[in-house]
């Protein structure tokens, strides 16, 4: 993640939270996210820095009206499009999402796993996270066919990886003498 985005992020948390309207801002974001996922035109205006701004800042009031944007996420739209940083607007969702859960003590924490875990594989593992971190934990579990058998667990910026290809490449290190 850019530091840009996360700049963004926290100002826009800042205010939303001083204005109480963090939830409104959350859903923004999720409306957003769920269209650049389905309109290349718009992944393409928003990676397009070069483009009109008048173009652009008419394309985005379109949006805002359209899916009903509070006034905080229409000036954040505004702001980065005068700023040509709107290439950056899925990494501040995905930062300020961060930033509520924390406020909210919880955390989002990712599982890539080899295989698919049963409901009390997934319990036990949020139990233990949850005592290890003090936190109200939130699991988001894939499944990874490239991973011989176990998991990575990804919280923010820590990695804790329990797969069979990393066991054997640190093996493979250890008898190359590495």
């Amino acid at each position: 993640m850019s530091q840009i985005s996360k700049r963004y992020a926290k100002a826009l948390f800042v205010l939303a939270n001083q204005h109480n309207d963090l939830d409104s801002v959350s859903r923004d974001f999720k409306k957003l996210q769920d269209l650049i996922s389905r309109s290349t035109s718009l992944q393409f205006l928003l990676k397009m820095p070069l483009l009109n701004n008048m173009h652009c800042m008419d394309a985005l009031n379109e949006i805002s009206r359209k899916l009903n944007f509070c006034p905080l996420m229409v000036n954040l739209l505004k702001l980065m499009a005068l700023k040509k940083r709107l290439k950056f607007i899925s990494e501040v969702g995905v930062n300020f999402e961060e930033y509520v859960l924390s406020a909210q003590n919880k955390v989002k924490v990712d599982i890539i796993s080899a295989v698919s875990l049963n409901k009390i594989q997934l319990k036990k593992l949020t139990s233990i996270l949850s005592k290890q971190w003090n936190k109200e934990i939130y699991l988001f579990v894939t499944i990874s066919p490239h991973l011989i058998d176990g998991f990575i667990i990804k919280c923010g910026s820590q990695v804790i990886d329990f797969s069979l290809n990393t066991q054997l490449e640190n093996l493979k290190r250890s008898l190359k003498g590495d």
